[in-house]
């Protein structure tokens, strides 16, 4: 597929819904557009504390409007209710008990990093709010899956920069598509804090690779899925093109 042809495609929201998985080595066949990763609207981390992470660069940082709109309250943890999640990351990821002293945070679009690999090599990874991505965590005996519903940014009282990432969770329920033979998962409900929501970005080892498709029913429509249905299906039969 040429790549003005593919650039054309993803104008049509729909399918850029569609096809929100894909991952394409040629960068000219990104399905991120070039706006949300343009060089002048990017925020470069240069003081930032994190396992093996690297060059992280943060992208279109919210408005008030857009924070509000993605479901958050403000700019501040504890007026979010972000408070104790943010300290119980601090306590577990990094060992740090220390009161914190800025409640203030940043809320981004996208993020990109280098990470080490186990085996000592590099991997670039990127992705916006709204994809679902594989996390090094696992949820009975399987890869853990989330969509990022934020990208947050903190500053430590050392003035170093956290970035985390706020998780709705896919819960794997161990049962299959009847059709397709993929696997079912469940979307965290908003009143289930038995996973925590907040992780570093470090949990995010590859860019989202595999793409989860609303289960859709009867309730479904071409305009609007039911949303009191919230099981997805993961879709392994995608393939990374090259």
């Amino acid at each position: 597929m040429a790549p003005q042809l593919f650039k054309e495609l993803i104008i049509e929201l729909r399918l850029r819904h569609l096809l929100s998985g894909w991952c394409i080595d040629d960068n000219d066949f990104s399905i991120h557009t070039s706006r949300e990763f343009a060089q002048d609207n990017l925020t470069e981390i240069s003081n930032f504390s994190h396992f093996n992470c690297s060059e992280i660069k943060l992208g279109s940082k919210w408005d008030k409007q857009k924070i509000e709109s993605a479901g958050f309250i403000s700019d501040n943890l504890e007026t979010n209710g972000l408070l104790e999640c943010i300290m119980r990351v601090y306590s577990s990821y990094f060992s740090i008990e220390q009161a914190l002293l800025n409640m203030k945070i940043r809320y981004y679009q996208n993020v990109s990093y280098s990470i080490v690999e186990s085996n000592g090599d590099y991997q670039d990874v990127r992705f916006c709010v709204g994809e679902a991505v594989e996390t090094t965590l696992s949820d009975g005996g399987q890869p853990a899956f989330g969509i990022v519903k934020g990208i947050i940014g903190h500053k430590w009282n050392d003035d170093q920069d956290y970035i985390f990432i706020y998780l709705e969770w896919l819960e794997y329920l161990n049962k299959f598509d009847d059709l397709l033979d993929c696997p079912i998962y469940r979307l965290q409900n908003a009143n289930n804090n038995s996973w925590d929501r907040i992780h570093p970005i470090s949990i995010v080892s590859r860019s989202p690779y595999i793409p989860f498709i609303h289960n859709c029913k009867s309730k479904c429509s071409l305009q609007q899925h039911d949303i009191t249905n919230c099981e997805y299906i993961r879709n392994d039969f995608f393939f990374t093109a090259i």
